[in-house]
């Protein structure tokens, strides 16, 4: 059964959007890749939201400005690379670099078991 692993992700005040999405493609993601290796599943998505434009409604934008979903096709490969990051000084580089480019305190991750699809 497919286990998919959803990280939401929110900009440090201090970055623009364009500084947030840099950051990760091109520091972030090398750094994962690096601690990750092989372990890294091939359906890999990011989904950037840029929170300075306006919403329907003319609401406030709310929620994170990135959702990245890393799809695994069981839970023991989830934990392979789960387990990676348990390497030491590997959790220390990957939060390290989260303090630079997002908010780590509103940081959010879910598990998803499995996907429900339904023809409308």
């Amino acid at each position: 059964m497919t286990i998919t692993l959803i990280s939401f992700q929110y900009r440090h005040p201090d970055l623009t959007h364009e500084q947030f999405k840099k950051h990760f493609e091109e520091v972030h993601l090398p750094i994962v890749k690096e601690v990750c290796g092989d372990t890294i599943p091939k359906t890999f998505k990011r989904h950037y939201i840029d929170s300075t434009l306006p919403t329907m409604h003319g609401r406030e934008p709310m929620g994170p400005e990135l959702i990245v979903e890393l799809e695994f096709p069981d839970e023991a490969a989830m934990k392979a690379m789960q387990a990676k990051w348990e390497v030491p000084g590997a959790t220390q580089k990957l939060l390290e670099d989260l303090k630079v480019y997002t908010d780590p305190e509103r940081a959010e991750k879910a598990v998803i078991v499995g996907e429900t699809k339904t023809d409308i």
